[in-house]
């Protein structure tokens, strides 16, 4: 939920939550916001301070309220002395002067989001799992998503190879490979992430191998697009945005070599909707 009194604010926040695939919905007020929440669930709150009628830190309280855990962001025009101690109090999970830098923003939203699941990264791997490092291509032309998977995975063991579009995609994996594990975004410019999944599918030959695990990532977490991913080769769905505990679990499931206890199988594994709590990854059930 946004929270502004201003519609320009609104526009260029729905904007920029819309491209990380974060659905919006909008309030003008405190008043409209406090039954919109009562009424519905919501994952989290980007407020504006200085509204009339309520002003942000006022609104916060009341959310605290009837929604304890719900994670609230605070953008304002200014700092005020007793801002600080006033967001500690309340507890508020990200706090920003404006103007707000788009990286900062997906910052503020990714950690307050982070902060609803408990132990996220506490993904438990074996020795076994993490004694050898996997080769992984990442196929994403957003560059804040780029940064943001990259960010997840900052001091693993694990090699990382972007691409901004599948062309680049299909040649890595023909030419640089082989990969132990492919991340393709469904939606990129040159060639989309369908396509490449098929080139990729038809250039490798799986008989008496392992065949190279590839992971769709979309903003559309629909059957249809679900199917849609499947159909052409993939073996798994993550919807965006991604969270780093069902990253780290992605990778879990189908980056371990063959011969492990949670090797691939020939049977593909949708994931539709990954469970939100909890610090361990869930064996989803095939289908």
């Amino acid at each position: 939920m946004i929270v502004d009194d201003n519609p320009q604010n609104c526009l260029i926040m729905r904007e920029s939550l819309a491209a990380w695939g974060l659905v919006t919905d909008e309030r003008e007020g405190g008043a409209e916001a406090l039954e919109a929440i009562a009424a519905a669930a919501y994952d989290l709150v980007v407020l504006d301070n200085h509204m009339p009628a309520m002003n942000g830190f006022t609104l916060a309280a009341e959310i605290r309220k009837v929604a304890p855990r719900l994670p609230i962001v605070m953008l304002t025009s200014d700092s005020r002395s007793g801002d600080q101690a006033r967001r500690r109090e309340l507890g508020l999970n990200g706090y920003a002067i404006k103007p707000v830098k788009r990286a900062e923003l997906l910052r503020l939203v990714g950690s307050a989001l982070r902060e609803t699941l408990p132990d996220e990264s506490a993904v438990a791997f074996s020795p076994d799992d993490t004694a050898s490092s996997l080769r992984i291509l990442i196929a994403e032309d957003s560059s804040d998503n780029r940064l943001v998977m990259q960010a997840y995975l900052k001091g693993s063991a694990h090699t990382l190879r972007f691409v901004e579009d599948g062309a680049e995609a299909v040649a890595a994996v023909a030419e640089d490979g082989p990969f132990d594990l492919v991340f393709m975004d469904m939606q990129m410019p040159v060639m989309d992430g369908l396509t490449a999944t098929r080139q990729i599918r038809a250039s490798l030959p799986d008989a008496g191998h392992r065949p190279l695990p590839i992971i769709a990532l979309t903003a559309n977490a629909h059957a249809q697009h679900v199917r849609m991913s499947l159909d052409a080769g993939c073996n798994a769905h993550l919807a965006k945005p991604i969270s780093k505990h069902r990253l780290l679990c992605a990778i879990e499931e189908h980056g371990r070599p063959p011969g492990s206890a949670a090797a691939l199988t020939a049977a593909p594994i949708r994931i539709l909707a990954p469970p939100r709590f909890g610090g361990t990854c869930a064996r989803l059930s095939r289908t």
